[in-house]
């Protein structure tokens, strides 16, 4: 699947050219660029979602299901579930399925037009609609106002998303569905991790929704033809013999003589032969495929591989069933075989001059009697006794052929056209299970390799806490005691011998202990930033508003002094480190009092907004503010917005507050502009009480 995103060294070389690391070498790319970004993907949550789609049949309720899923899993506010118009037969019209907002129940729509007009704008951007459609490329846009395409389609000017992603869902390279996720509230809504999990998706989505319309489809042909036949029955047969004919309808069709009442009958009792045959065959057809879909819907991974093969050996009354993986360019390595009425152990063969050859050569075989003479060299096929074949070849979304799936049997198969239709349906299926298999044995590898580093790095790590440690100890100790003499000594020597020095000579002193003082703030707030990383957090319920008030006291005086109007909601409560979170507010108050020092009317402001998983605190002065150009600096060490004759600093403090935002798994950002103030935000992700 292409991937469009708008707004490090790849891992996958140290695992060497493995055949499975090869076979899933386009999604690995994918996943190891965010392995910096992300611990690991959520498999379990990805499984059990898997699982939740696959299992649905019927058509509307897949269509529910699957946006509420996708809806949840991707952290959007609102999902929209797009299928071609089948009123339309180049299937470049889209029509809208089924809508979800995370502020209502589900809503399902019938088959409304992308172009209808709701509100002065469409349901969706049908401008990226269409675009994907013709590219089937995932289109991400997670900053919207900031990015220049699309940004003529009506939707996206009315509707001002923050975040955005329209993704195709994709079936042995032809495309099912679409579907449009939206977050109007904070823009990278969509992180790589989530993006990874609706890939993993997607694919079985799409298999899903093509196995429930043809279930949906040959209902319908089933109740089509029972209205068939009751229009066909206009002779009545009791005990086998004809006892009455329907006078209507022969006063209709002109029949008069016994004998056109006779070639009447027998046109009249093979009609409704054949059409009696053609509904068991289609009654057959529905059970047969609804006897494979509940033997596998359950299951996934291995497990269905075997339930896949028992159940189709079983259900279509055939002596053998395998499922294989495409080992390399000659050979099969067989997941699920089953011969003869129980599993055969895995196994490699050599597929060159077999069934299985061409079946890869051409996506489909099919031979239903005197298998054994066409090919000859194939000495399984006498030793199995096979005389019919039929296979379906396992290819990717790419169109490159990662298996195969077959049945065979020693005699002849009856209704050929039916048991390929339905090998169809499970050879999707078995092409999505095997591409996981395949993804899971290599995010294995991938954990094993990540394992090992993370012990490299943790005995790194050890020995810097060592060295830092050291360093910590000989700040407090080695450092502060010729700070302390300067100081002293410069104090006695203003004290002491003040007639003895000139004005000059005193400001010299002033300048010394003034910097020895400078010294000792520093030394103290790099004590602080270095304990940050090594101090446990101690987590439990905080009230916030307690705790500002508490941090208020200290500046109690200066608030009077100048007289600063505090304006503070009504926090909610959260969970946090007491004493961390205290420092992180403790600086942010001191430095909104002290850049609002040369404003006339000093006005502070503490809130909170609702994001979509978190509360984001935030703390909004009159100030100074600054120019958001150097933004990228503001949280450094030593990094300072304004020269130190204006505002007194270490230039440590936000430093500090960021490293303890961080530490919470949080994240803390600023906007400003210069001489109207600055706003500071943060959050922190973790449950929070009384919201």
């Amino acid at each position: 699947m292409g991937m469009i995103m708008l707004g490090k060294q790849d891992i996958t070389e140290n695992l060497g050219n493995q055949p499975i690391a090869r076979a899933a070498q386009p999604r690995l790319q994918s996943l190891s660029s965010n392995l910096s970004n992300v611990k690991a993907l959520d498999l379990e949550t990805v499984l059990r979602a898997s699982q939740a789609i696959a299992s649905e049949i019927d058509l509307h309720d897949l269509h529910a299901k699957l946006i509420d899923i996708l809806v949840e899993i991707s952290g959007a506010q609102a999902g929209y579930l797009l299928l071609p118009d089948p009123s339309q037969a180049s299937g470049d019209r889209w029509q809208i399925e089924a809508i979800k907002t995370i502020n209502s129940e589900r809503t399902l729509v019938e088959s409304i037009p992308i172009e209808a007009i709701v509100e002065n704008h469409t349901y969706v951007p049908t401008s990226i609609v269409n675009y994907v459609a013709r590219t089937q490329e995932t289109i991400i846009l997670n900053n919207v106002p900031q990015t220049e395409d699309f940004q003529d389609d009506p939707w996206i000017r009315q509707c001002q998303p923050k975040s955005l992603i329209c993704m195709p869902l994709l079936n042995q390279g032809h495309i099912t569905a679409i579907v449009i996720l939206e977050n109007n509230l904070i823009t990278d809504a969509f992180t790589p991790q989530r993006v990874e999990m609706l890939n993993l998706l997607s694919t079985q989505a799409a298999i899903s929704l093509v196995k429930s319309r043809l279930i949906q489809q040959q209902s319908e042909l089933n109740r089509a033809l029972q209205a068939e036949i009751a229009d066909l029955k206009l002779a009545e047969k009791e005990c086998d013999r004809l006892v009455a004919i329907i006078q209507a309808s022969t006063d209709i069709l002109g029949i008069s003589t016994p004998h056109d009442e006779l070639e009447y009958i027998s046109m009249l009792m093979r009609d409704m032969t054949e059409a009696q045959e053609r509904e068991a065959a289609l009654k057959r057809s529905e059970m047969t495929l609804q006897n494979l879909v509940a033997g596998t819907a359950a299951v996934t991974g291995e497990d269905f591989f075997i339930a896949l093969v028992k159940h189709m050996a079983t259900t279509l009354n055939v002596k053998y069933a395998s499922v294989a993986e495409l080992v390399d360019n000659c050979q099969f390595r067989t997941l699920a075989f089953w011969a003869n009425d129980d599993f055969h152990p895995p196994m490699t063969y050599f597929f060159l001059n077999t069934p299985c050859e061409l079946t890869l050569k051409n996506g489909e075989f099919c031979c239903n009697s005197s298998l054994q003479q066409f090919f000859p060299e194939d000495r399984d096929l006498v030793t199995m006794q096979a005389d019919s074949y039929i296979g379906i070849s396992l290819k990717d979304s790419h169109g490159n052929a990662i298996g195969n799936l077959c049945i065979l049997d020693t005699k002849p198969l009856p209704n050929i056209d039916q048991i390929k239709n339905i090998l169809r349906v499970f050879a999707a299926r078995a092409t999505a299970e095997l591409q996981r298999k395949a993804a899971n044995e290599s995010l294995s590898q991938i954990n094993q390799f990540l394992e090992a580093r993370v012990k490299q790095r943790t005995a790194q790590l050890e020995a810097a806490n060592k060295e830092l440690e050291s360093f910590c100890y000989s700040v407090s100790h080695d450092l502060r005691a010729p700070l302390r003499a300067i100081d002293g000594f410069s104090r006695i020597l203003q004290e002491d011998y003040q007639n003895v020095l000139d004005s000059e000579g005193s400001r010299y002193l002033k300048i010394v202990r003034d910097n020895a003082k400078r010294m000792g703030e520093l030394i103290d707030d790099l004590l602080n930033l270095s304990r940050l990383s090594r101090k446990t957090l101690s987590r439990r319920a905080i009230a916030v508003n307690s705790l500002i008030k508490k941090v208020l006291a200290d500046f109690e005086a200066i608030i009077q002094e100048r007289s600063i109007e505090l304006v503070i909601a009504d926090l909610p409560d959260c969970e946090a480190d007491f004493s961390l979170l205290t420092q992180v507010w403790t600086n942010l108050i001191s430095n909104a009092i002290k850049y609002t020092g040369k404003t006339e009317k000093a006005r502070i402001e503490i809130g909170y907004q609702v994001g979509t998983d978190c509360v984001i605190y935030f703390i909004r002065d009159n100030g100074a503010g600054f120019d958001m150009q150097y933004a990228d600096k503001l949280f450094g060490v030593f990094q300072r917005m304004h020269l130190e004759q204006d505002f007194e600093g270490t230039g440590i403090g936000l430093a500090i507050a960021q490293r303890i935002i961080q530490r919470h798994g949080g994240s803390i950002w600023a906007e400003a502009a210069i001489a109207k103030g600055a706003s500071f935000y943060f959050t922190i992700p973790d449950r929070y009480i009384n919201q």
